[in-house]
């Protein structure tokens, strides 16, 4: 009976002596019905009925006793009517239908609960709808149990099933009960709701005698029942907040929690989390890695800053960019060692139409900048050929942007273009790149790096898993069915270079290919790159630094061939840089660098049949898929040889060169990587608007006699053929002080 009393006395907001009033002359009839021990817990027996729901834990479901609720607490369930015109409204059976019986249930109670949690019990057949108490809810709608409570406003205390039905405040589940008090096991949302000597908590007290619920005890009485108007709008709620929405207190906020400022799904983050991490504000995340968006440097974790992208637009979690300080005659400082200026020039990918060999457009993917260095290091990093990939079936472009070894602040990034558009759609940082590759599907990119391969779920732009392979990864590649990865290793103190062969399901090495023990010698190996045949039989395999080429069965994944790269090994390097296979199987193509040459391999005899001169050094290779064109990329551009790779059939120009290329699959457009060319400036070998070490070490042996002049012929700045002293110092000049 005592549960009546507290439904009744906080059935409807009235004046605080009302409320009193008539709270103590339900007091009064509890104890005469149910006795004291009304008032001191919930324990049923047998199955659930829904007359106790879980508050806190287990939320809503019938329950026996707090066992049953996880977390949470079991709780006496209210009953209110859900919609219909007595929305809210307190009804006198959960679930089931208030009926006259005969003699009377009891004197006071004319009526008996039918079906439902409380079939048997007593209920009150008149309506009270001024005191906002019906027998039935009108309309045929449902008389339901709820453990949810009004937590604020005018309605505070009142059962509820939504927010709708509190005006200004929340609906929700406490988690806590009345513990002693002459409301015992009612949910309550503080201290007021459980009257003198009741508590509200989530734990209460051992008590020498668990209570159920009398038979035959009303439920509901309509005496005194404190008044819902009739016929009047409830006052209009305050509209609460959502997630991630600013905020000042809990009471803003419809989750009841304001955490980190915002509004929150949880009252504390987890130590190392946060709730206004920017994009994700609402929920607990920890803060950002590279890449990802951001507003400030809190969305970032320790180690990194909040950084604008040109490239993307907006700002990202990124490693703190290194500046060099500057004194007072403006001159830049980097420390007691000589400085040196190193001009990066603008990288860029060259949109080219097939059919007519037009660059349809130029997509910037790096900016130009000037960096500071000592003098005294070298570095030839920035010379590294990665390769582009393309997704078809996302219409993307997979473009590596390498940062400089002069500019340690600056992160290598996967820049991802729309090639629909011709437009950087994104840029996902990583912490270094060699070669990339991707899957069947367009799902994943694989990156090979210093630090194994990462994984990248192309479908959202982030790094997601990571896995060992073996030393120096570089070449990359993926067999048709998408089944296998391939990773091409350097050698090492431990043994020679060596492929890993990676099961793509489970990310992990199920076999490695040992290559052969030349690249021990001191010329060493740092991996080189890979190419697999359409049917997935054959990898082959092109190694720079140890000037040899192989083949590799993939279904015994052993090396049935090697051999020197070189036509004469014993007196020149080839310096096998990449390798295609054509779309029929029968041509494998291998870009040699320093003998500027392609190599024509028949595939069915393992040999190298032809080799075309190029005009100048060729790096990057790729084969249409749709007539077997070869493309090469180089400094001047990219040519074209006919399949077969026998003729060089035309040029694509593009005045600061081109490193690598790929193709899509209709064979209709290409993709170049290349460099905006810079002013003229005498010393630039590569056009490409700086001077390089290896640039001025490449003018110091032409004028030795040590090498062609079509290798820098922009270092005869007179164009006389030759190059003196007098050009290598204006060369030195402008790589000091940058071209003019």
């Amino acid at each position: 009976m005592c549960e009546e009393a507290l439904s009744l006395a906080r059935a409807q907001p009235v004046a605080v002596a009302t409320r009193v009033a008539v709270v103590v002359g339900l007091l009064v009839l509890c104890v005469m019905t149910a006795g004291p021990a009304a008032a001191i817990g919930v324990v049923g027996t047998g199955t659930p009925t829904g007359e106790f729901l879980c508050s806190g834990g287990n939320e809503g479901q019938p329950c026996n006793g707090d066992d049953d609720c996880g977390a949470g607490v079991c709780v006496i369930a209210n009953s209110i009517c859900d919609g219909g015109a007595d929305d809210g409204f307190y009804c006198g059976c959960i679930s089931g239908t208030c009926s006259a019986s005969t003699p009377a249930c009891d004197p006071t109670f004319t009526g008996t609960c039918t079906g439902g949690a409380l079939a048997g019990e007593c209920c009150q057949l008149r309506d009270d709808t001024t005191s906002g108490y019906v027998a039935n809810c009108a309309g045929g709608a449902k008389c339901t149990g709820t453990q949810k409570l009004c937590l604020a406003g005018d309605f505070k205390g009142l059962a509820c099933l939504r927010d709708d039905q509190c005006p200004g405040a929340l609906c929700r589940s406490t988690g806590k009960f009345c513990c002693g008090g002459d409301f015992g096991s009612f949910p309550c949302v503080d201290n007021a709701e459980c009257t003198t000597g009741g508590i509200c908590g989530t734990i209460c007290e051992p008590t020498a005698t668990p209570t159920v619920r009398p038979s035959n005890t009303p439920r509901r009485t309509p005496t005194a029942t404190p008044t819902r108007p009739t016929g009047t709008v409830p006052p209009a709620s305050t509209p609460k907040m959502d997630l991630g929405t600013t905020c000042a207190s809990p009471d803003q906020c419809d989750s009841r929690f304001c955490t980190d400022g915002v509004c929150c799904d949880q009252e504390i983050c987890t130590p190392g989390e946060l709730c206004n991490i920017f994009e994700l504000k609402g929920q607990c995340f920890p803060p950002g890695y590279e890449g990802d968006p951001c507003e400030n440097n809190t969305d970032c974790n320790s180690l990194l800053n909040c950084q604008f992208d040109p490239f993307q637009g907006f700002s990202v979690c990124a490693i703190p960019v290194l500046t060099p300080t500057f004194g007072p005659t403006n001159t830049p400082t980097v420390g007691p060692a000589p400085s040196c200026r190193y001009v990066v020039p603008q990288k860029a990918v060259f949109v080219i139409d097939t059919a007519t060999n037009a660059i349809l457009q130029t997509v910037l993917v790096s900016d130009a900048r000037i960096l500071l260095y000592n003098c005294l290091v070298f570095c030839s990093e920035a010379a590294r050929r990665q390769e582009l990939v393309v997704d078809d079936a996302r219409k993307r472009l997979y473009v590596p942007n390498r940062g400089e070894c002069f500019d340690p602040g600056r992160s290598p990034t996967v820049v991802v273009l729309d090639t629909q558009t011709n437009s950087v759609a994104a840029a996902v940082p990583v912490g270094d790149i060699e070669n990339m590759v991707i899957n069947v599907s367009g799902t994943r990119l694989y990156v090979t790096g210093e630090g194994g391969v990462l994984v990248l779920d192309s479908t959202r732009n982030l790094v997601f898993d990571q896995f060992p392979v073996g030393p120096s990864p570089q070449g990359i590649a993926i067999n048709p069915t998408g089944s296998r990865v391939y990773v091409a290793n350097g050698s090492s103190g431990q043994g020679p270079a060596t492929v890993s062969v990676v099961d793509a399901a489970q990310d992990a090495v199920v076999a490695t290919v040992l290559g052969s023990f030349l690249s021990l010698l001191p010329d060493g190996s740092s991996g080189g790159n890979l190419a697999v045949n359409p049917a997935g039989t054959r990898l082959y395999w092109s190694d720079r630094d140890a000037d040899l080429l192989s083949v590799i069965d993939t279904a015994t994944n052993a090396v049935t061939v090697t051999f020197p790269a070189s036509a004469n090994p014993f007196a020149s390097r080839a310096c096998p840089e990449s390798v295609v296979v054509s779309p029929d199987g029968t041509h494998a193509y291998i870009a040699n660098t320093c003998e500027d040459t392609v190599s024509v391999m028949d595939t069915a005899t393992n040999s190298v049949t032809t080799r075309v001169a190029m005009e100048t050094t060729p790096e990057g290779l790729a084969v249409s898929p749709s007539n077997g064109t070869l493309y090469v990329a180089n400094r001047h551009g990219v040519a074209l040889l006919q399949s077969g790779g026998t003729t060089v059939l035309n040029t694509v120009a593009i005045a600061g060169g081109a490193s690598s290329v790929a193709i899509n699959q209709g064979g209709t457009r290409l993709y170049a990587l290349g460099t905006i060319a810079g002013a003229a400036c005498s010393g630039d070998c590569g056009n490409d608007g700086s001077i390089t070490i290896d640039e001025l070490v490449t003018m110091v042996n032409i004028a030795l006699g040590n090498g062609p002049l079509s290798t820098c012929t922009g270092g005869d700045a007179d164009s006389s053929g030759e190059i003196t002293i007098n050009e290598i110092v204006a060369a030195v000049n402008n790589a000091l002080n940058g071209c003019p």
